[in-house]
């Protein structure tokens, strides 16, 4: 870039005159100030993302602990539904004893009218 403004006297080293142009100095601290303002900038949208990110993750976190509760509740239940099954067998089981025994009964006791009928 080249000065659009005054060049002034730095320095005098022996009969060398060392000079500075303002205005290139001036654009220097322009980019300076927008290269820093750019770094906040990012520094601050890395500490929202990161901010994000943990709450992300503590959401992951909640979500697995509700999931392992309910995956121990579906476990259970189908548990549950194993012994119910067993229970409702085994009354099957004993429903359809007592219905034969019932039938033996009244086989028996028709049986017996029949006996007493005809004796």
């Amino acid at each position: 870039e080249t000065a659009t403004t005054e060049i002034y006297t730095r320095s005098l080293v022996g009969s060398v005159r060392c000079v500075q142009e303002t205005a290139y100095v001036g654009s220097i601290k322009k980019k300076l100030a927008l290269l820093q303002t750019g770094i906040y900038a990012a520094s601050q949208l890395r500490s929202n993302q990161e901010s994000q990110l943990d709450q992300l993750r503590a959401q992951q976190k909640e979500i697995d602990e509700e999931n392992k509760k309910l995956s121990a509740e579906i476990q259970e239940t189908k548990t549950k539904k194993v012994h119910l099954s067993l229970k409702v067998q085994q009354l099957n089981k004993e429903f359809k004893q007592k219905n034969l025994d019932y039938l033996t009964l009244i086989d028996e006791a028709n049986e017996r009218a029949q006996s007493m009928k005809g004796g």
